[in-house]
């Protein structure tokens, strides 16, 4: 909760320390790694970002939250396909 409180506020730096310290602490938690996929995402950090959306559907496969972070890196490539 005190990372999504950080998210709330926009302080995207923070977020991102707690919730690398949270999956560190609880590396089975699928939500963890969806919000810092998608925290990475934001910061257009997206090897982090595919790699964390990656592990958590490692962790549950199906999960649409992850699904949808990737996807969004796909149509990106798509579009521009230098990246």
């Amino acid at each position: 909760m005190i990372g999504l409180k950080f998210l709330d506020q926009e302080r995207n730096d923070k977020a991102i320390r707690i919730y690398e310290l949270f999956v560190e602490l609880y590396p089975r938690n699928f939500f963890g790694f969806n919000v810092l996929g998608d925290l990475y995402r934001e910061r257009n950090d997206a090897e982090k970002a595919k790699e964390c959306y990656r592990r958590s559907l490692a962790i549950r496969p199906g999960n649409g939250g992850a699904m949808v972070g990737l996807k969004a890196f796909e149509k990106q490539t798509l579009g521009n396909p230098s990246q």
